[in-house]
């Protein structure tokens, strides 16, 4: 497949030339994105370290409520993260960070699909005396890790560039 008609298309819509040509709306992008980035890290740091096992005081039903939060988050990132893309595709496609990046999504995704699907359902069953197995540990450590990279690459997206 033609790469470059793929990213031309991404170049020259209207959402990378609004990304382009007006001043303000990259910055504005950043900002929302961090606050997207808040409220994603910061419900599933909670989620994961109770799962983990710490905080053990605080009730699993209402912590995993926090879920929507982080999802909320995701969504907000996905958008801005696409219109910076848009901005300038060659330089991120091409860029060794924004790959890890994107791996390291793609691997918090389905850990958290598999987390939904298989684990939990059994963890709400059994929130009042709620001891982590070893897969439920392993998700909650698997999501902190994957998340802490998606962080360490996007930061590294300006040092790395093609």
């Amino acid at each position: 497949m033609n790469h470059s008609i793929v990213l031309d298309w991404f170049a020259y819509n209207w959402l990378g030339n609004v990304m382009r040509t007006v001043q303000w709306i990259y910055p504005a992008a950043q900002v929302v994105h961090f606050i997207g980035l808040c409220f994603l890290i910061g419900a599933i740091l909670l989620v994961d370290l109770r799962l983990w096992g710490f905080f053990r005081w605080m009730p699993v039903r209402p912590v995993l409520a926090l879920l929507p939060v982080a999802l909320a988050g995701f969504f907000i990132n996905a958008v801005t993260g696409l219109a910076f893309f848009t901005s300038d595709p060659y330089r991120f496609w091409y860029d060794v960070a924004f790959r890890y990046k994107m791996l390291a999504i793609a691997v918090a995704g389905a850990n958290a699909l598999f987390f939904t699907v298989a684990e939990q359902r059994k963890v709400l069953s059994l929130a009042a005396a709620y001891p982590p197995n070893g897969v439920t540990k392993f998700c909650a450590g698997l999501s902190i890790l994957t998340w802490f990279a998606v962080i360490l690459f996007g930061r590294l997206l300006p040092v790395y560039q093609p």
